[in-house]
């Protein structure tokens, strides 16, 4: 099947624009493999190729969901539209962090800003969080003083880690209420609930 499957490749004269494929060995189990990414408008036409590949027998290893695979990514997420989602967001979550700085009275050492598509928040002595559009990916990039550096992908209405299937919106949720000892909740700012 595998080389059936090379053989068609091959033969759609697109060859180099297919990525290699990595074959995960001994494994039990049959893998889907939908190709998102093409570097050529040539091969658009091969957007929703689909390829199932055998793999080898093993009881010990399990199959490991990289952030180089970009199965999930909403492929109708166009440039303007991501732009506009974003922006959203991010604003939002600026706002949101200026109301909880104000709201707690804190120290001249916690700091907002927001300029050219990143958040900076600094919390003094509990970290600082940078929140930052990822335009080429079509992502959000988190990188949290609790739970480190986090890739988000904009996923039915909203920012999803795809690791662990938990928002952004509610792991700041989460981390902050844990730091500030009360219930903070970012489900309100733009995108942080299902429509």
């Amino acid at each position: 099947m595998l080389l059936k499957f090379l053989r068609l490749i091959k033969s759609t004269h697109h060859a180099q624009f297919i990525s290699p494929l990595i074959l995960y060995k001994y494994f039990s189990a049959t893998v889907l493999v939908k190709h998102s990414k093409f570097y050529d408008n040539n091969a658009i036409k091969h957007k929703n190729l689909l390829c199932i590949i055998p793999l080898a027998n093993s009881s010990t290893s399990s199959v490991n969901n990289s952030s180089s695979t970009s199965i999930i990514n909403d492929e109708d997420l166009s440039l303007n539209k991501y732009e506009t989602i974003v922006n959203e967001t991010l604003e939002s979550l600026t706002e949101k962090f200026e109301y909880i700085i104000d709201k707690y009275k804190l120290s001249t050492d916690y700091d907002v800003t927001y300029s050219n598509g990143v958040l900076t928040v600094d919390l003094g002595q509990n970290g600082t969080y940078v929140v930052n559009k990822q335009t080429p990916n079509r992502q959000i990039w988190l990188s949290s003083p609790r739970s480190g550096p986090r890739r988000y992908d904009y996923i039915q209405n909203q920012w999803l880690y795809k690791h662990d299937h938990i928002t952004l919106h509610e792991l700041l949720t989460n981390e902050i209420s844990e730091i500030f000892h009360d219930k903070i909740d970012f489900h309100d700012c733009s995108y942080g609930k299902k429509k």
